[in-house]
């Protein structure tokens, strides 16, 4: 059997031991001086003037006078004497001079970063793909004054930043940024994903499952490019006056934009032009209107020889 115990290395009474209190003191001193540590700071030797008995500091890298062998140790001044003790790995010790808790990992003693950690589960088990879990009827971000906002940050363009619903863990409902197609409404439809609604990044535009509306504005002598949801469908659009829609300025069309190019009119406005499958450039077309056309994978709109620049609202159907 050990004279002393397995962890704060305190003697034992021993059998026929004479002057029993003195190995006894000495076990009750270590426990004073270890249990609920709390230490001064980490100094490389005592500092100058008096100290009262019971004064914890941590041992540095570098120690040296009263404390020099004693690197990484504790040490306590008990009866104006220093005595150390040889610390553990995990064990825990609050500094006054920091007002931070450190825990020993061994080597030395690092802060304890309460502003961070690996991660947390409340009322639930995290891990290390969900290292934030809520178990909870209800989930509450509130403003600390003003504004609230909840941010979901992605690497880069071709990544995802989502919300996902779920039933039983698995997906049914998905709305946010997925990959460089914009915002989108994604559920899940006979095991597969749908696209219900998008807002696509690269243009003013909402899509709606083979639909899609916008805003464009064309400047006087320019074209405009507009990317169609599908191959084929409908395509309408109008002016958007200050006061009042110009229908002289509107129209709708049939269009393919896939390889067999082309575009027929529905109905066209007196200042709309029909200019077919020629690629547009700003240079022909009907004073102070509109230039419709088809090319591979677009809409183009083209407005010559205005005052200003219009504002021209669209709708594919497709």
């Amino acid at each position: 059997m050990s004279d002393t115990t397995p962890n704060l290395d305190l003697p034992f009474l021993m059998p026929n031991q004479a002057q029993k209190h003195v190995t006894l003191n000495d076990a009750l001193i270590r426990l004073d001086a270890l249990v609920q540590l709390r230490v001064a700071g980490q100094v490389d030797e005592p500092p100058a003037g008096p100290l009262a008995d019971g004064t914890r500091y941590l041992v540095s890298d570098t120690p040296a006078s009263d404390f020099a062998g004693h690197a990484g140790e504790v040490a306590a001044l008990a009866d104006g004497a220093w005595i150390f003790f040889s610390p553990a790995a995990g064990w825990v010790a609050w500094r006054e001079d920091t007002a931070a808790l450190h825990v020993f990992d061994g080597d030395a003693w690092p802060p304890v970063d309460a502003d961070m950690v690996d991660r947390l589960g409340i009322a639930t088990g995290a891990d290390t793909t969900n290292r934030l879990a809520v178990a909870s009827p209800a989930s509450l971000f509130t403003h600390a004054g003003s504004d609230h906002r909840l941010s979901i940050n992605r690497a880069s363009a071709s990544d995802t930043a989502s919300l996902l619903f779920q039933t039983g863990y698995a997906g049914e409902a998905e709305i946010g940024l997925s990959g460089p197609a914009g915002l989108s409404l994604k559920v899940l439809d006979d095991a597969s994903w749908v696209t219900r609604l998008s807002l696509p990044l690269d243009t003013p535009a909402v899509d709606l499952l083979g639909a899609r509306s916008g805003v464009v504005t064309v400047a006087n002598d320019a074209v405009v490019d507009i990317p169609a949801p599908d191959v084929a469908g409908f395509f309408a659009f109008m002016h958007i006056h200050s006061a009042f829609p110009d229908i002289r300025r509107a129209g709708i069309v049939t269009f393919d934009s896939g390889p067999s190019l082309a575009i027929y009119t529905a109905f066209l406005g007196t200042q709309a032009v029909n200019g077919g499958t020629t690629a547009l450039d700003g240079t022909g077309g009907t004073a102070s209107g509109v230039t419709i056309a088809v090319q591979p994978g677009t809409i183009q709109l083209q407005l010559r020889g205005a005052a200003e620049a219009a504002d021209l609202k669209y709708f594919f159907f497709c």
